[in-house]
């Protein structure tokens, strides 16, 4: 009998661990991290707001929406998780909520001008970005 008290204590234990994401540790080799957007240059993050056609991005640690279930209209679809750069390149990394949550990891030279160099993801075909869903 005192097993079966203890199935629903349980559940809930899984249930709070399952609804309680944090952001994976997360490093990329032979580039310095910063620490938020604010250190990002602008042309990148312009680039990079560019890319999704003007959709906006919370910053490192800030909350954003992770699922289609919307529960504050005010949060951006995505955040950024991970941003670092080794000479003139810039990595970004972000969550993008919705259907199919996933990361995007673009990486952007600076030299002559700002453009996208690499995208180290599934989710689309570099340098045919047409179809990719930033």
């Amino acid at each position: 009998m005192k097993k079966l008290k203890l199935i629903p204590v349980l559940c809930l234990a899984l249930l709070a661990t399952a609804c309680g994401y944090s952001e994976p540790v997360y490093n990329k080799p032979g580039y310095t991290p910063v620490n938020g957007k604010v250190a990002i240059p602008t042309e990148v993050m312009k680039a990079l707001v560019d890319l999704c056609h003007q959709c906006s991005f919370a910053d490192i640690g800030e909350k954003y929406e992770k699922t289609d279930f919307i529960r504050d209209a005010s949060l951006p679809m995505r955040g950024i998780s991970w941003a670092g750069y080794s000479g003139s390149k810039w990595i970004i990394r972000y969550g993008h909520g919705g259907i199919g949550f996933h990361y995007h990891e673009l990486v952007f030279e600076m030299r002559p001008s700002v453009h996208l160099v690499a995208i180290e993801d599934d989710s689309c075909d570099f340098p045919d970005t047409k179809n990719c869903d930033f």
